[in-house]
């Protein structure tokens, strides 16, 4: 049974697991940014389809390592390469809905 708050419960919580990430990247908090990345491993790996549609469009959608102030490529670098994939796929699938490619 499709149930409309339990998804949008469940994107609220992906986005503010993408948010906790993202202060770990903007502070090099590597440690803990590894830890967040074994966490998502096990999420996107054993996840439902509901899941991993918040995974790609709460989560990955949500992280930037990209921007004109601070260097974040070293978060990027250390994500497991499935997660790097995935986060290429998603790049790659916004740039051919918004005209990029």
């Amino acid at each position: 049974m499709h149930d409309d708050i339990w998804e949008g419960l469940l994107h609220l919580q992906v986005a503010e697991f993408s948010r906790l990430v993202q202060s770990f990247i903007d502070q090099h908090k590597r440690h803990e940014f590894d830890s967040a990345c074994q966490l998502f491993m096990e999420l996107f790996q054993q996840g439902s389809p509901e899941l991993m549609n918040a995974l790609y469009v709460s989560f990955l959608e949500n992280i930037t390592f990209k921007d004109d102030t601070t260097s974040r490529r070293w978060a990027y670098d250390r994500m497991p390469p499935m997660m790097q994939t995935a986060y290429e796929e998603m790049e790659s699938h916004n740039r051919r809905i918004h005209g990029g490619e």
